[in-house]
């Protein structure tokens, strides 16, 4: 990655400047994915299958400048089918299996590049996650105005942690639901309504190297298995005024149950340069939101705007306790989870308008405001890891051809963000914001920026096929600036003048 080449902290003896610039080491990656499908259609409906594959081999460069090399690696297959039972009744039986692969060299100082990544045997950090989910929801005919679908699923999930340090526990997971959705159509008035019970279950294997259980805590082996029983549901209506506008409410409860990474992390996570703690006796996430939202659709304009209202019980986020791992309290910050109630207030809008058959205009605007209102957690109001307010826009000119090409397009624009404050030190990377005490250098609140970008694309007909192409600049000015949620940006600058070409070529085996 290279980044604008702006004096670093070093040389300008300025705390807030980065501490590395220009092109930034140990920030390569090799990453592959692909996917098949097949699919068989019959009288009574059709059976598909589909494989996919993603890997992401990737250094990460840390504060201390060394690489930490990593590899991640996710395997699905999905088999559905469709059967018409008759009678309007239509099932759906679905069976998803994954495989997920976390590896990980160490991290600090002795950290080592992606190249030092074992070939066989297991990594430093290594973690391998198989899931099962099998899943059957069957369509029903219409009762009264109401038509809906009806369904069971159930969850197996197998953690296997290996390696030399161990970060989580293996463990195994259970979860099965069963849920309804309905919705009927009343004139110009759409409801639907979503109901959905989980019953989940989970336990840990004992893990010295993790401290669990943490026995001069006094805790058992009771921490290694949670159990939670949670309900959610949704309250929904749509009301078409006339054929353009629309006005839409929803009203809804959710859940989170802790992840195991929640629950029993306890080692550096090299992702956000911190060793991270869990918190056995976290209890679920409980949030009940409310949303309205404006639609107009007609054949030039297209534009949405949603205001919302996200009340979370026992929301979960770390918390720097401003000590540092290592026996010399030379390691990385010490992060631990904590959970108290939270609330969520925000607004998006977009528009697109066809102003001209060759002129397209664009925006977009959202903002976010996160604000504990738990009087138990002390020295935080605003939540961590929320956006900034950001605003967009961008203008589009298109042809429908020009010589050997179709589809031809220009498009330039803007894209605005707001100054953020961090979190105290409720928010990862606190410690760059806190030099000389915590850090020599760095920032965890970031300035506010404005980027330029444009993209030029066409299509050209080659071999009886179409082509795409498309080549694109984000960052057009190389501005220096700081995304808040950039996990380099406690030492380093988000990405420069970035330039990049696009070809795609669409083709049929049968």
């Amino acid at each position: 990655m290279k980044a604008p080449d702006v004096p670093t902290f070093q040389e300008s003896n300025d705390t807030s400047a980065p501490k590395f610039s220009g092109e930034l080491d140990h920030t390569d990656y090799d990453q592959l994915n692909g996917s098949f499908g097949i699919g068989y259609k019959t009288n009574f409906g059709q059976i598909s299958g589909e494989n996919t594959r993603w890997q992401n081999n990737h250094n990460f460069l840390l504060p201390n400048g060394r690489g930490l090399g990593q590899n991640l690696e996710n395997i699905s297959l999905q088999i559905e089918r469709d059967l018409d039972l008759g009678n309007y009744f239509k099932l759906n039986p679905q069976f998803t299996y994954s495989q997920n692969l976390r590896q990980s060299n160490p991290g600090g100082a002795n950290a080592e590049p992606r190249n030092e990544l074992p070939d066989e045997g297991f990594a430093n950090l290594d973690i391998l996650l198989n899931s099962y989910t099998a899943k059957t929801d069957l369509q029903h005919p219409a009762v009264g105005p109401f038509s809906g679908t009806v369904g069971i699923e159930y969850k197996y999930k197998n953690q296997d942690t290996r390696g030399d340090e161990p970060l989580v526990p293996s463990a195994t997971i259970q979860n099965m639901a069963a849920f309804v959705f309905e919705q009927a159509e009343i004139n110009n008035l759409t409801f639907s309504f979503g109901a959905r019970l989980d019953a989940r279950s989970q336990e840990a294997e004992p893990n010295a190297d993790l401290n669990l259980p943490d026995e001069n805590a006094g805790e058992t082996n009771d921490v290694l298995r949670q159990s939670y029983m949670e309900f959610s549901g949704s309250l929904g209506a749509t009301y078409q005024f006339f054929e353009e506008f629309t006005i839409a409410t929803n009203i809804g409860r959710g859940f989170r149950a802790p992840s195991l990474f929640n629950l029993h992390v306890d080692g550096v996570h090299g992702g956000i340069a911190a060793y991270q703690v869990g918190n056995p006796y976290l209890d679920s996430e409980r949030s009940f939101n409310t949303d309205l939202s404006l639609r107009w659709r007609s054949k030039n304009v297209q534009a949405k705007a949603t205001v919302y209202r996200n009340a979370i019980d026992n929301y979960m986020f770390l918390v720097n306790t401003g000590e540092f791992a290592g026996s010399n309290n030379d390691g990385p910050p010490i992060l631990e989870f904590v959970q108290g109630n939270a609330r969520l207030v925000g607004a998006n809008a977009d528009i697109t308008a066809q102003i001209l058959p060759w002129l397209q205009l664009s925006g977009t605007f959202e903002t976010v405001n996160g604000q504990n209102v738990d009087e138990d957690i002390s020295e935080v109001d605003d939540l961590p890891l929320l956006p900034p307010t950001k605003l967009s826009g961008k203008v589009k000119v298109m042809r429908s051809s020009i010589g050997e090409f179709e589809n031809a397009f220009v498009s330039m624009g803007v894209q605005y963000a707001s100054s953020k404050e961090a979190a105290g030190r409720y928010e990862p990377f606190w410690q760059f914001g806190n030099a000389p005490q915590f850090s020599d250098f760095g920032v965890a609140s970031t300035d506010a920026y404005t980027l330029f970008n444009a993209m030029v694309g066409a299509e050209i007909s080659l071999w009886d096929r179409p082509i795409a192409l498309q080549l694109s600049g984000n960052n057009l000015f190389n501005n220096a600036y700081r995304d808040f949620l950039d996990t380099y940006k406690g030492y380093a600058l988000s990405p420069g003048r970035n330039i990049s070409f696009r070809v795609k070529v669409l083709f049929n085996i049968l």
